[in-house]
């Protein structure tokens, strides 16, 4: 699988209750408490009719690294395929999360170098429902037609991807995945599109790419369509090869200052994203895949860094130069939808260059509570393990959904005044715990 880039840069940081990280993890109640006995050597054992409704079941997941070894692929093969049989969706809960964080834990007793995936009939499941949910979502899309959905659908498969139970690890590179990014990447040589563009550039610019051809090509044609776009600037300054002049950034900033285009393309991203979900079903595989599909679609998009943006203007000596970074931070601070760390690195431009302007103290004072309210809550750490946790916990996390469709509205400023304003809220109303 891809190393995921679990990262503030991206921003886009789950507002989830701390209950949560307790849930499968030892602390308080989860949704295996009703899972069934436990024999002494710490293998589930199959609930009967009585107990869940449902025909016994061939479960039998070792809690033990050493008893899943000695578990046969053919039983292992039966419990996935009992969990995905959509008459068994709310045995989930009862078996999932626990089979899942079993997994995870004899995967690093047995994981020297971390590049395996864990394993497991329930890992599998839930993989194998996501797969198929990324797919329907890409098929969703695809059908609307337009421009901009049939590059969404393209990414969800280029970069997202699906698990491969044969290799251990998401196919993002497979031939289907291949032939999507080939398609989506030849529809932003061409587009009129920003949004498109943006995708491309994701794709194309991602991983230290920056300076590449095909990141070339994508930049190109953007600041033709958009010569004023903010997104497009950052990822020319990331290109720029190393010893470039003052020349080279001062082009770069004049033309993104020439022509304002402060679009949040994230937003766009979210929305289409959060078009493709419906009602919330009962608590099972299907509502876990649908959580892990959310954040794994949510986390694939590659943002441009900063630090070649407070790099080149911490340098600059010109007042030109100096002019336009000024300029450059203030657009990039006020823009609708924006990181923490892209507004961190503003401020920093701003206090480097020793601008006068008064609106940098109340926005560095604003930063340094956001920085530390991010800092209190430990859900705003998610590793990928954790995250793999939360999806397969999901059952008893109704309000896990709803902080999910939080992030797709608000970045990390935004969430913060949000729990604020919540805050408040229940304090007027005395309904504050």
């Amino acid at each position: 699988m891809r190393t995921k880039r679990w990262r503030l840069a991206f921003g886009l940081l789950a507002a989830l209750i701390v209950g949560l990280l307790a849930l499968k993890s030892g602390g308080g109640e989860g949704p295996s408490s009703a899972a069934g006995p436990v024999d002494d050597s710490g293998a589930m054992k199959p609930v009967g009719s009585a107990a869940s409704g449902l025909a016994a079941s061939p479960w039998a997941l070792a809690q033990q690294s050493s008893a899943q070894a000695d578990q046969s692929e053919a039983e292992a093969a039966r419990q996935k395929a009992w969990l995905l049989d959509p008459r068994n969706d709310a045995a989930w809960c009862e078996r999932g999360p626990s089979a899942v964080q079993a997994s995870l834990t004899a995967h690093e007793r047995s994981s020297n170098d971390g590049a395996a995936r864990p394993t497991g009939p329930a890992f599998d499941a839930l993989n194998e429902s996501t797969e198929a949910l990324l797919q329907r979502w890409a098929a969703q899309l695809a059908a609307r037609g337009d421009e901009e959905s049939l590059a969404m659908s393209d990414f969800l498969i280029a970069r997202v991807g699906g698990y491969d139970t044969q290799i251990g690890s998401f196919r993002h590179k497979r031939e289907q995945g291949v032939s999507r990014a080939e398609h989506l990447l030849g529809m932003a040589r061409r587009s009129e599109q920003p949004f498109v563009l943006w995708l491309g550039a994701s794709l194309a610019c991602g991983n230290r790419q920056a300076a590449s051809p095909v990141c070339k090509q994508v930049l190109d044609r953007w600041v033709q369509v958009r010569p004023g776009s903010l997104d497009a600037m950052l990822w020319l300054l990331a290109g720029l090869p190393e010893g470039s002049g003052e020349a080279a950034v001062y082009a770069v900033l004049a033309r993104a200052l020439g022509a304002s285009d402060d679009s949040s393309h994230v937003l766009r991203y979210m929305s289409l994203l959060q078009s493709l979900l419906t009602e919330p079903g009962p608590p099972g595989l299907r509502q876990a895949a649908e959580l892990k599909a959310m954040v794994e679609a949510q986390f694939s998009i590659e943002l441009a860094s900063p630090h070649a943006f407070l790099g080149r203007c911490k340098e600059a000596r010109s007042s030109e130069l100096r002019g336009h970074c000024l300029a450059a931070a203030d657009r990039i601070y006020n823009r609708e939808y924006q990181t923490t760390l892209l507004r961190m690195t503003s401020v920093a431009v701003a206090r480097a260059l020793g601008s006068e302007d008064p609106r940098w103290v109340p926005r560095y004072e604003e930063l340094k509570q956001n920085r530390e309210w991010l800092r209190e809550h430990p859900v705003f750490g998610f590793d990928e393990r954790s995250m793999e946790k939360l999806a397969a916990g999901s059952c008893q996390a109704e309000l896990l959904r709803q902080d999910m469709l939080d992030l797709m509205k608000f970045d990390e400023l935004g969430l913060m005044r949000l729990a604020h304003a919540r805050q408040a809220a229940e304090a007027a109303s005395g309904t504050a715990r």
